[in-house]
Order: C-alpha cells, then structure tokens, then sequence
C-alpha cells in the first residue's frame, strides 16, 4: 500500500510539471491579434509608406546648376523649391511639396504642363544668389519663356493645386462654325452615301481655304468624314466608337503634341454628335419629327464670313471651344 502510495504521487507531480510546461509553451505560441503579429503587421506598414515616400520623393526634379537651365526652359511651367537641409521649415514642407508632384502627375494635363523640382541652395549658392533667395523654403514660379515669380500663397497641396490649375488650363481648341453644321449635316445623312459624300467634298474646298492657324482643325474635320465613311457600322457606330477611343487614349502618359492633337480630336468629334446652336454654343440633340429636313449648311460666302468669327449684324461670337 505504502509503494502504491507513493507511485501515485510520483504521477501527480509529473502531471503537474507535464501541464505547467504546456502552459509556458503555449502561453508563447503567436496568437491572432497578438503582439508579434501585431509587431509584423507594423513593419509591413512601415515598408509600405517607405516605398510611398520613395514614388513621392522621384517625383520631385533635384536640381542642381547643370541642369537647373534646361529644366526652367522647357515647354513647361516649372514650380521649383530652394531649400537647405538644416531648414525646419523645409522639412515640414518636404512630404507636402513630394505629394503635389505626385498629384500633378496624376492629372493628364497638369503633367503635361507642369513640372515640379527642388535645389538645395545652399549648395547651390550661385543659383540662389541669382535668384535673390533670402530665405527657406522659398518657391520660384518659372513660367514658359518668361522671368520667374515668387509663389507667396499657402503651402499646402490643395494651394498648390489650385495654384497650378489656372496656369494649366486645357489648351483652346479651335472649333470652326463652318464646319461644325457640315459636320452636323454629315452625321445627319447616315445611310446616304451619296449625301455624305457630297458633305465631304464641301468640307475638304472650304477647308483650302483656311490659313495655317486653322488649317490643322479644318483637315481633321474632313479626315473624321473620309473614317467615318469606310467604317461598316456607319457614321453613328464610328463617332460613339471614337469617342469612347479618344477619352481612353487622353488618359494615358503620350507626348504632349499627341496629346493636345488628341484634345482636339474629342472636341472635333463633338461637333458631329451635337446640334450646333451657335457659333462656339452647342445643345443636346432635339428628337426631329418626321418629315423634318435637315438644316441647310452654310454656302461659301457665309463660311467665310464664319471662318473670320463675324455674324450677320456685325457682332463677333466666340469661335473656340475651351475644354
């Protein structure tokens, strides 16, 4: 009985060490919602905005005197930061003007038209001296081809942005009277070849007559004619096709000619699909009742008088179109 005794309490003590080590073992197994896992989900968080700040700060154009020139006088304008490394201000500013490139060059047009950089002028004493930096951060607004301006507004990303928006405004297009109602007479003639094609021909004789300045709008009208006939769908199917083709392709980074050719394609694209109410005006399409006529298009005289933007009557409307 005394050797059972004691077996039994030999087992009782193994148990209990067998279950304490459990506990300790356990008690350090990751659970969700713990802190390693916790500690882990932290990191990847921090890697995350490490490779944010990255795209951010490649945005931002470091300059410095061999090419600070060419980046002033391109074919943008150029908003460019003079700091200092030991600047308090211009760390605060830092993670600011980083996010303004990146929302410029998340816009098609800003992109295109505005460029942003940074120059630690201290370094650069020359340059900052020239451009009778005082202080830090000072903004240098450089216009296309014109002498620079102090930016003297709030320094947050919507003032920037808004800033830059007025400097940005899509290029004007140039949309002509004239062929705004033969593009309306053609789109209107779907299913008559023959009419579409007399159309066209009126288009491409008026068009030898615009000037260099116009001349570019005026052969594209015709050339939107000549597409829209060899498409099978018809003239209708092929200006909603491209349409939808042209805002696709204006999103994407192209070269700013392309662009602003691609600009005025949407807006030439328009005349076709909407009535023309007057010059530079358009209106939604009414429902013509049937056995209306389509509206007559201008003779050659009244192109004329179109194309040089004077109306009966003396006035002068507006002849382009902003987008």
């Amino acid at each position: 009985d005394a050797l059972i005794a004691v077996d039994a309490v030999i087992f009782a003590v193994k148990m209990r060490v067998t279950y304490f080590v459990a506990f300790l073992l356990l008690a350090h197994v990751p659970k969700i919602g713990s802190t390693p896992v916790g500690k882990k989900a932290g990191i990847h968080k921090q890697n995350m905005r490490d490779q944010h700040r990255e795209v951010l700060t490649s945005l931002v154009v470091p300059l410095v005197e061999g090419n600070f020139s060419s980046f002033i006088n391109s074919e943008r304008h150029s908003l460019v930061e003079f700091y200092a490394p030991w600047c308090g201000h211009c760390k605060k500013l830092a993670p600011i003007w980083h996010e303004f490139a990146f929302q410029v060059s998340q816009d098609p047009l800003l992109s295109l038209n505005v460029q942003v950089g940074k120059i630690d002028g201290d370094s650069e004493k020359e340059l900052a001296e020239k451009y009778n930096i005082a202080s830090f951060p000072t903004i240098l607004h450089f216009p296309k081809r014109d002498r620079p301006s102090m930016y003297e507004a709030e320094r947050t990303v919507e003032a920037f942005m808004k800033y830059v928006a007025r400097l940005a405004k899509p290029p004007t297009m140039q949309r002509i009277y004239a062929f705004d109602l033969l593009a309306r007479e053609f789109y209107n003639a779907a299913g008559d070849t023959a009419k579409q094609e007399e159309v066209m021909g009126r288009a491409n004789r008026t068009a030898q007559h615009f000037g260099k300045s116009q001349k570019v709008a005026a052969e594209m009208y015709v050339k939107l004619m000549e597409r829209a006939l060899a498409k099978s769908g018809g003239a209708q199917s092929y200006f909603d096709e491209e349409a939808e083709r042209v805002e696709r392709l204006i999103l994407t980074k192209l070269p700013a000619e392309k662009t602003r050719e691609l600009l005025l394609r949407r807006a030439l694209v328009s005349s076709f699909m909407t009535e023309v109410a007057a010059p530079g005006i358009q209106m939604p399409v009414p429902q013509r009742a049937e056995g209306d006529e389509a509206e007559s298009d201008l003779d050659d005289e009244e192109a004329e008088r179109a194309e040089a933007g004077v109306e009966e009557g003396g006035q002068e409307p507006a002849a382009k179109d902003e987008l």
